[in-house]
């Protein structure tokens, strides 16, 4: 026995001590409880966003030409290196690298996009006041196609000075996703909405993880004709126009006069990876003279929408490549029957 009731004392205290230990355990848990949810929370947010961001330079291109549209050409032109550029640095450095490792001087070509603007400013304005709203428009169509669209991702709307109506472009290892609004003006002004083009686009970000980076001609005819056909899918009372299916004018009915050379040829270039056949069917600037400029895009979309018959939208944007590529081998055989 310990005297004056010491034991007894010793062992309270050794009681109470070990329950402030328990609740101080217990309140410790409580908080890294509380702050691991809010944490898990703010990560949600942050990765899963609801839609966009969206950069629109289009609109401030509007006001600097305000500022700059009395000067003349060449001090527009300064202007329009140190006051504009800076607003999209990464864009405009790879436009200036690219014309001049394609032989062109870039300060003549920055006085042509120039000197043209005042034709196109009118029409211009209008696209930027309208686009931002479409965008959003196109997304939530899109996305009642495709839920799982990762919606983190951002868009910029610029002058692109005769780059692109709209698409992707990886400059220093980093993506963007381009529209702009200048090419639009030239190539879309028969449109009656930009809807269809931007589901196209969309398409392109959804479809990319699920694409082959082989840089041949199959999976571009892949890529671009299930693009269009999408498009044609979530708009069905779109115009060939609007599908990006007229650009250059006429395209289908030139390449349906003389649809079945046009198979052949591709049958024949179809695991090709020269960048003279890439040009051949997909773009403008193409000067062969048996296939019509851009008729990948048409022959993709009608071979998607033959494999669509028998596959869904979504099944057909996650086939792997080697199934996509056994798939057009035997489609555009049945185009040959």
């Amino acid at each position: 026995m310990y005297p004056n009731g010491s034991h007894l004392s010793f062992k309270c205290e050794k009681k109470m001590n070990t329950l402030y230990s328990s609740l101080y355990i217990k309140v410790i848990l409580f908080f890294i409880i509380v702050f691991f949810q809010l944490g898990c929370s703010m990560h949600h947010q942050i990765k899963t966003p609801s839609k966009p961001v969206i950069h629109d330079h289009a609109k401030e291109f509007v006001i600097f030409w305000k500022n700059i549209e009395n000067l003349h050409l060449d001090l527009q032109r300064e202007k329009l290196k140190t006051d504009f550029f800076p607003k999209f640095s990464q864009f405009y450095q790879y436009k200036i690298d690219k014309w001049e490792n394609t032989g062109k001087n870039p300060d003549q070509e920055l006085n042509k996009y120039l000197s043209e603007f005042p034709k196109i400013k009118n029409l211009f304005t209008q696209k930027s006041n309208e686009i931002s709203n479409q965008i959003d428009i196109a997304l939530k169509s899109f996305i009642t196609y495709f839920p799982d669209l990762n919606k983190n991702f951002e868009i910029f709307i610029t002058h692109s000075l005769g780059e692109l109506d709209g698409g992707i472009r990886k400059i220093e290892n980093e993506t963007y996703f381009i529209l702009g609004i200048d090419n639009m003006v030239h190539f879309h002004n028969n449109f009656s909405t930009e809807i269809p083009f931007f589901h196209h686009e969309l398409f392109h970000l959804y479809h990319a993880p699920y694409s082959s980076d082989e840089k041949v001609i199959w999976s571009s005819l892949w890529s671009e004709g299930l693009a269009t056909y999408v498009s044609e899918v979530l708009n069905p009372k779109s115009t060939s126009a609007e599908l990006l299916l007229d650009i250059p004018s006429s395209m289908v009915d030139k390449i349906n006069s003389d649809i079945t050379y046009h198979w052949q040829d591709l049958k024949s270039k179809l695991n090709s990876n020269k960048n003279e056949d890439y040009i051949t069917y997909f773009l403008l600037s193409s000067k062969n003279e048996q296939i019509v400029q851009r008729a990948g895009y048409y022959l993709g979309y009608l071979l998607a929408k033959n494999i669509g018959k028998t596959y869904s939208l979504q099944e057909m944007a996650q086939l792997k490549p080697k199934q996509v590529h056994s798939l057009l081998k035997v489609h555009i055989n049945k185009m040959l029957e």
